[in-house]
């Protein structure tokens, strides 16, 4: 009996300290306790207070990573209405993911972000053609594509300025630079992976 009552309270204590792990995580982004609000952003800062200003009766089709891969990494949206065109945007929200706009030769795409945050990473595709620049706003309209080209995907962030950007070793060694202790360890990393840049980013973002 006593063995058993010594088995209970561990796997309680247990239970409680994944418990407490849980609430923690969840409390690292206070904007993950907020139910996004439906409409599009005009500006950086109406994403960061959750406040779109453009309404439009619209639909959204979810783009996948890639024909092996069904992970939803972006969307294009339809608005209800046919006459309309779509607004000149930071980017939107469906009520449930925010996304951001890339213009691409005067067209938006839209990329989803993958958490609520400041600097939050995201995937976008593009034309092999091109190399990225700093700037996504800048380098995809300005790249020079060819109509055969295979589409990529790489990684993206959101900068401190609230521009899409390119998650390049230089880019996100910058953003890094506010934190020195972070920006240390990511400069010791060796041949540095996209999945250890996401690592990263969701670092930064928690510190």
């Amino acid at each position: 009996m006593q063995c058993f009552n010594v088995k209970l309270f561990l796997l309680a204590s247990l239970l409680g300290v994944l418990l407490a792990g849980h609430a923690q995580n969840k409390s690292s982004d206070a904007n993950d306790t907020l139910t996004l609000k439906r409409g599009f952003y005009k500006d950086y800062n109406e994403y960061l207070n959750n406040s779109p200003s453009i309404f439009r009766d619209f639909s959204v089709q979810f783009i996948p990573r890639d024909e092996f891969d069904s992970t939803i990494i972006g969307a294009t949206c339809t608005l209800a209405d046919s006459a309309e065109k779509l607004p000149v945007t930071w980017g939107f929200s469906d009520g449930q993911y925010p996304y951001v706009t890339i213009y691409v030769k005067n067209k938006p795409t839209y990329w989803r972000l993958a958490f609520r945050g400041r600097n939050p990473y995201f995937y976008f595709t593009h034309k092999s053609a091109y190399v990225p620049g700093p700037s996504l706003l800048i380098s995809i309209v300005n790249a020079i594509v060819t109509a055969n080209a295979p589409l990529e995907v790489d990684l993206g962030f959101i900068n401190t300025i609230g521009q899409p950007t390119y998650a390049s070793y230089g880019q996100l060694k910058e953003l890094f630079s506010s934190k020195p202790a972070l920006l240390k360890s990511f400069k010791s990393e060796k041949n540095i992976s996209t999945k250890q840049k996401k690592q990263y980013l969701l670092r930064y973002n928690s510190e």
